[in-house]
């Protein structure tokens, strides 16, 4: 994702980004080794709002204050798009008011087709 934000997709004559590029793993090996997850010893919620706050909080020495855009590409195949706003939506529309930081959030945690019906359209997305 870095390289992506750095370089851009190829398909541009662009320059790189000029700018230096914060990376704040959260993500873990799990015991396999063949996927990366949240620590099982931390509350996810609790890890994004630490690094976050450590990325950019003046008050606690931050890392890089100087940072407003953040990617999220983090999904929760537990609590996947629904109705109502999850905990971590709140937690980021806090974030993104309090320190004026903009998220670009992946949705990318299905990991089964989606079919949406648009009357005579139907959109069937599969998972990557």
């Amino acid at each position: 994702m870095a390289s992506l934000v750095i370089h851009g997709d190829g398909l541009s004559a662009n320059a790189s980004l000029g700018r230096p590029v914060y990376v704040r793993p959260v993500l873990r090996p799990d015991a396999s080794g063949t996927r990366e997850t949240i620590p099982h010893d931390q509350l996810a919620i609790d890890l994004i709002h630490r690094a976050v706050i450590r990325m950019v909080d003046t008050e606690f020495g931050a890392a890089s204050p100087e940072v407003r855009v953040i990617n999220f590409s983090i999904g929760n195949a537990y609590m996947q798009l629904a109705t109502a706003m999850s905990p971590w939506a709140r937690l980021l529309d806090w974030l993104s008011y309090r320190y004026k930081i903009l998220f670009v959030i992946s949705a990318g945690n299905h990991s089964k087709a989606l079919t949406y019906d648009f009357g005579r359209v139907i959109l069937i997305s599969s998972p990557s």
